[in-house]
C-alpha cells in the first residue's frame, strides 16, 4: 500500500500577520490623528466658531468707532444746544437781588451818599429780562422808578449812571453797555451779559447805580448811590 502523503499545512497566517501589522502601522502615526482636516470638516464644533468670531469682532469694532464719532458729533451738538437754551432761559430763571452794604470805593465821595431805598422795587420799579435778538445773549433792563432820574451832568458831584463791578461778579466775561433808554429823560438802563462758562450754572452780576433820588417829585438834585448784585441760577 502506498503511504499517505504527508499533509503540509499551508502557512498563510504569516503573510496575514504581516498585512495586519502593515495596516496597524499607519493608524498609529500621530500625524494622521492631529491633522487639521477634522477642524475643517467639523464647522459645528464649539472650538472652531469661537476661533472665527474673534477675527470677525475686529472689523466690527471699526464701524463701532464710526458710530462713536457720530455719537461724539451728536454729543457736541447736544452740548452746543444747552448754550442757546441757557441763554434763552435766563429770563425764566431764578433771579435774586442781593444788596451790598460792605465797604465801597465811593464811600469817600461826600456829595453822593448811600441810598436807603431797596433796589427793586425802590430805585428801580422792575427788572425786565430778555435775549438780544442778534446773538441770543441775555439782557437786563433796569426800569427806573417814576420818582427817580439819571443825569450825566450833576452839579457839584460825579455823574449818575450804571457801573459794572467785575471783582464781585461771577461767571461773567464782560458786559455790553450800559444803554440808557428813554426819549428825553432816561427811564431805563439796559446791559447785555457775556457768560464766561456755560457749563457752570448761573452767574452773578455786581454793580453800582448812581441816580437822583426823588428828582421827579422835588425837581431838585439829590445824588445817591447803591451797590447790589443780581444772582441768576
Amino acid at each position: 500500500m502506498a503511504e499517505p502523503e504527508n499533509e503540509t499545512e499551508p502557512k498563510p497566517e504569516k503573510p496575514k500577520a504581516k498585512k495586519a501589522k502593515a495596516d496597524v502601522a499607519p493608524v498609529e502615526s500621530g500625524k494622521t490623528e492631529a491633522a487639521p482636516v477634522t477642524q475643517e470638516t467639523a464647522p459645528a464644533g464649539s472650538e472652531q466658531p469661537a476661533a472665527k468670531v474673534e477675527p470677525a469682532a475686529k472689523p466690527a469694532k471699526k464701524p463701532a468707532k464710526k458710530s462713536s464719532k457720530k455719537r461724539a458729533a451728536k454729543s457736541s451738538k447736544a452740548k452746543a444746544t444747552p448754550r442757546a437754551t441757557k441763554s434763552a432761559q435766563v429770563a425764566a430763571g431764578s433771579i435774586t437781588v442781593v444788596p451790598y452794604d460792605g465797604p465801597d470805593a465811593e464811600d469817600k465821595i461826600t456829595c453822593r451818599t448811600k441810598s436807603a431805598l431797596s433796589l427793586i422795587p425802590g430805585i428801580f420799579k422792575r427788572l425786565d429780562t430778555d435775549n438780544d435778538p442778534k446773538d441770543g445773549k441775555p439782557r437786563f433792563t433796569f426800569v427806573l422808578a417814576d420818582a427817580n432820574a439819571i443825569f450825566f451832568n450833576v452839579p457839584n458831584c460825579n455823574p449818575d449812571g450804571f457801573f459794572y463791578i467785575p471783582e464781585r461778579s461771577q461767571n461773567i466775561a464782560s458786559i455790553g453797555g450800559p444803554e440808557y433808554l428813554g426819549t428825553g429823560p432816561i427811564r431805563a438802563v439796559r446791559i447785555k451779559i457775556f457768560i464766561k462758562n456755560f457749563l457752570q450754572i448761573g452767574f452773578t452780576l455786581a454793580f453800582r447805580i448812581r441816580f437822583e433820588e426823588n428828582y421827579n417829585v422835588t425837581n431838585q438834585f439829590n445824588p445817591k448811590r447803591r451797590s447790589a448784585s443780581i444772582q441768576v441760577l
